[in-house]
């Protein structure tokens, strides 16, 4: 019975295969993680320096002109963006990109009438995303512009706290802070919406 027989030349070759390339995946994850987190870490250090240098060395004007909320944005949310999410986003575009490419090669070398419905699939996603990218981009900038004033207004209640207090404004302050979170809220939503879009 086929239980009593033993490995084949074949099947140890077919393990040995597999092996090796369980073995090179690993070690290709493990440097691909590596170079991304030097590379996060360089890139904000890269960005972070010169954003930092040039707000300390800024004249006092310039505070004058612009908002804090703007300054908090950018050194907030812009950095945090460039140290949590740009590399495991990359990651997960390469990751995504490798078994796409893996599975549409199998499937093209079991059936080869695939190749022809996939291009012209590919085609049609390639001309959505030309529409996409610009409109994703103007909404994820729309979002980041209604974020900064949250923060100018945050950091004035903070500031003049007592004084709110003091004059009986505390909801009127509040209904502002509220009016300025569903804005940036619509901003996010609609570009989360249109994320969503794109992956269905």
């Amino acid at each position: 019975t086929w239980s009593r027989q033993g490995f084949s030349d074949a099947a140890w070759n077919t393990l040995g295969v597999y092996t090796l390339f369980g073995t090179l995946e690993v070690l290709f994850l493990y440097l691909a993680l590596t170079f991304l987190i030097l590379g996060g870490v360089a890139a904000s250090l890269k960005l972070h320096k010169p954003l930092l240098h040039n707000i300390l060395r800024s004249p006092l004007s310039h505070f004058d002109i612009t908002p804090l909320g703007r300054i908090l944005n950018r050194l907030g949310k812009d950095m945090e963006t460039v140290d949590l999410r740009l590399s495991s986003n990359f990651r997960f575009l390469a990751v995504a990109f490798m078994n796409v490419l893996q599975t549409c090669i199998i499937i093209s070398i079991s059936i080869p009438l695939f190749v022809g419905v996939i291009i012209p699939i590919f085609v049609v996603y390639l001309l959505v995303l030309r529409y996409f990218i610009p409109c994703s981009r103007q909404l994820q900038r729309l979002a980041a512009v209604t974020r900064s004033p949250i923060y100018s207004h945050f950091g004035d209640s903070i500031q003049g706290a007592s004084s709110i207090r003091a004059f009986g404004w505390t909801y009127m302050f509040r209904a502002r802070n509220v009016e300025k979170l569903e804005k940036h809220i619509q901003c996010s939503y609609l570009s989360l919406i249109s994320n969503r879009w794109l992956s269905v």
